[in-house]
């Protein structure tokens, strides 16, 4: 019994996977995307609960690290957020931990596609 088709590589197999992944996304059944805006919304309350505690970004690092993890998100809009906050916590001084943030604004020059978010970017690096 030999098998006339040709193996599938891993390559084509997982690609195989993720475009029936993307197309259950686009057709709005999953309960993946579901999952995903649950855990966004809860994630968007938390930053709020952070940003709202009365606490300064340049008294404690706690805001300059959930920056970091805005700019290294995916989402534009999460980004676009942390970017706003990072204008935020340069106008009241100098980040402790400019260096990090550095490394993020490069990165989110390179990874978003949305030109307005990476001359954001561009002009925050700048000022760091």
């Amino acid at each position: 019994m030999s098998d006339e088709r040709p193996k599938k590589s891993w390559r084509e197999i997982d690609r195989a996977r993720e475009s029936g992944s993307r197309r259950d996304e686009k057709r709005g059944g999953g309960g993946v995307s579901d999952e995903r805006s649950a855990a966004y919304r809860a994630y968007k309350s938390q930053l709020d609960k952070l940003f709202d505690g009365g606490t300064k970004a340049a008294d404690t690092g706690a805001d300059e690290d959930a920056i970091a993890r805005q700019l290294d998100s995916s989402d534009e809009a999460v980004v676009s957020d942390g970017l706003a906050a990072l204008e935020r916590l340069l106008s009241e001084g100098k980040p402790k931990r400019a260096a990090a943030l550095k490394a993020r604004l490069k990165s989110v020059q390179t990874t978003i596609d949305e030109p307005k978010i990476r001359e954001r970017a561009r002009a925050l690096l700048a000022h760091l």
